[in-house]
Order: C-alpha cells, then structure tokens, then sequence
C-alpha cells in the first residue's frame, strides 16, 4: 500500500507542477514558437525552410543541409510523422547535425531547467516543451 500511495502522491505532484507550467503559459503555440525560435530556427531558418544563418558558417564542416521542415508531412504522404519528430526533438533518432543520441546538441536546454533528468516533474515538464514544439511544426506544414 505504501508504494502505491507514494505513486500516487508523485503523480499528483508532477502533474501540478505540469498545470502551474501551462497555467504561466497559457498558450502552447507560443510555447512551441518559442522553443523553435531558441533551438531550431538558427539552422533551420525562421520559416522552417532549411536556410538558417548557421550552417553557411559551417560549410565544408556539415555533409547536409538542413532539412526542410514545413514539407515533413508532404513527404510522409499527407501525414504529419509525429513519432520521429517527437524522437529528432528528444534525441533518441539519431541526426548527425544534432549530436549524439546521449546529447543533443540542444537537449541540455530541456533538462537544465527543469530540475534534472532524475526528476519525474522534470521530465513531464520536457515533454510538454518537446509536444508543444512538435505542435507548432506541424503548424508550419506547407
């Protein structure tokens, strides 16, 4: 009974400290453009078409361009592939570019404030950092 009542209180305490985190920000598509913005829009430009100020300063150091992210669903037949981006965002596909599946590139950015890794709040809140931003590519499709 101990174990369980224990699951059931981090539960609850995760999942408030999920709602206090969309209560301040009320809007995910806000949340998911800011995420955007601050991690992916220096490679893959602000409209999500490949041609961020980055890698022209890395030419001859990357072996391809970044990818053009307003056509994820025209190249997936119509449908917007929600489990790889969900999985290119949190580093467990393996890109190249981003870095390793241990570390992202940017990865560090999902855990640094929300306690830890070890932490059950912390990972809830970095999924809803990582959904809202796959919300808001997905918004972006052609």
């Amino acid at each position: 009974m101990g174990a369980t009542a224990l699951s059931l209180a981090m539960f609850c305490l995760a999942l408030g400290a999920t709602a206090r985190v969309q209560a301040a920000d009320d809007d995910p598509a806000a949340s998911g453009k800011r995420e955007y913005v601050n991690s992916c829009a220096t490679c893959h430009g602000m409209d999500g078409k490949g041609e961020g100020p980055v890698p022209s300063l890395l030419k001859g150091y990357l072996t391809d361009d970044p990818s053009d992210l307003t056509t994820l669903a025209k190249r997936n037949n119509g449908q917007f592939p929600w489990e790889h981006v969900v999985r290119v965002i949190d580093g467990r596909a393996d890109v190249m570019v981003h870095g390793s599946r241990d570390m992202p590139v940017w990865g560090w950015r999902y855990r640094r404030g929300s306690g830890g890794v070890e932490n059950p709040t912390a990972e809830l809140i970095a999924r809803g950092r990582i959904l809202n931003l796959a919300e808001y590519l997905k918004s972006m499709q052609e």
